[in-house]
């Protein structure tokens, strides 16, 4: 588990992994999680975990996510 550093609104009936960055002991999602973006793929380190209907969640709060 790490900090977000940024707000997240509430996930839908999917469950997503967000291409995220861990950068100053929190864990930075990228805006823009389009398939066709090439280089968030490259430079992520880690991938966020949000479960299927997963609640808005605040900046600092702790989320799961993969090392990769």
């Amino acid at each position: 588990f790490a900090p977000v550093a940024v707000a997240l609104p509430a996930g839908d009936a999917r469950a997503e992994y967000l291409r995220a960055r861990i950068e100053n002991n929190a864990i930075l999602p990228f805006q823009r999680q389009d398939s066709g973006m090439i280089i968030p793929l490259v430079t992520a380190n880690a991938l966020l975990i949000r479960p299927p209907f997963a609640p808005a969640i605040q900046s600092g709060s702790l989320v799961p996510y993969l090392h990769v």
